[in-house]
């Protein structure tokens, strides 16, 4: 009798218990495994409020919906994009490509004050976490917006990531700029982020690499990482009338940098796209489009 009920139980484990266990550790490792590739684009592109009228928006905003609506991004970072009808005439052109949006923040309605100007377009769907309005500014230029931070969390194919999207204090103003981070810190990055759960930090940082104690203040201050820049272009701003010459040595202060957050994340790429006028001989921003591909 022992002996029967021995030679069941053991029927029971080789056919049963232990088909499904291996089954789900297989899966599990399947799903550990299995890559998964995010591009995303970070791009100021210049789209100062309406009253400002010198620098032909509506044509250009119309090319640049004609050439984000057909991209292979994931998810875009706009930055500057202050003016509302740009807005409308981009989003019109791509919602059918991009059909989750996540306007500007710090939008308060009737105001001489411009919102943050920072806007996100994506194939995926996102969540709003939450925003933050700087507490600190200098100049008229950047004191007349309500320059900020928002952070979003999507997931694709079973994966979560999480994306702050900034723009931060213009010129020579390091610490204005390092009140800046420590709010994001604080109040984005404390509250939100997630163990496993990469983030991407993308936008106008206005830090110059090339300036090794700030850039590497930012780095720390965000407890982020940078990477090399793939091709020939090794600078983000140059200006509309800007034509890319090898040996040209402008800043470089757009990024997208990355918190891994313990996740085994690999960087594929990390590019600079001059996006330049089909019609005119000019560029479509004074900034160029940084990109990232990324696999986790």
């Amino acid at each position: 009798m022992r002996k029967l009920l021995f030679f069941a139980c053991f029927f029971l484990f080789l056919t049963v218990i232990f088909p499904a266990y291996f089954a789900k550790t297989y899966a599990q490792q399947d799903s550990i495994d299995s890559p998964v590739q995010l591009k995303v684009l970070s791009w100021n592109i210049f789209m100062l409020p309406e009253f400002i009228t010198f620098t032909n928006k509506v044509e250009r905003a119309i090319e640049i919906g004609e050439m984000l609506r057909n991209s292979d991004y994931d998810v875009i970072v706009l930055q500057e994009a202050f003016m509302k009808k740009a807005r409308v005439i981009i989003y019109e052109m791509i919602k059918d490509s991009f059909p989750y949006i996540i306007e500007p923040a710090n939008n308060e309605g009737f105001s001489f004050k411009a919102n943050s100007g920072v806007w996100i377009l994506s194939k995926i769907k996102l969540n709003l976490l939450g925003t933050t309005k700087f507490s600190y500014c200098k100049g008229i230029a950047d004191c007349m917006a309500r320059k900020g931070a928002m952070m979003v969390e999507g997931e694709k194919q079973g994966k979560k990531f999480h994306l702050i999207g900034t723009h931060l204090q213009a010129e020579n103003y390091p610490l204005t700029r390092k009140k800046q981070f420590r709010q994001i810190q604080e109040e984005l990055i404390s509250r939100f982020s997630k163990k496993d759960v990469p983030l991407i930090i993308g936008g106008d940082l206005n830090t110059e690499k090339m300036d090794t104690l700030n850039y590497k203040d930012m780095l720390t201050s965000l407890d982020a990482e940078d990477g090399e820049l793939d091709g020939d272009v090794q600078s983000t701003w140059g200006g509309m009338n800007y034509k890319f010459d090898k040996k040209d040595k402008n800043p470089i202060l757009d990024y997208i940098l990355l918190r891994k957050n313990g996740k085994k994340v690999k960087v594929a790429r990390r590019k600079v796209n001059i996006f330049r006028s089909q019609k005119a001989d000019y560029n479509l921003s004074d900034h160029f489009g940084v990109e990232m591909e990324m696999v986790f």
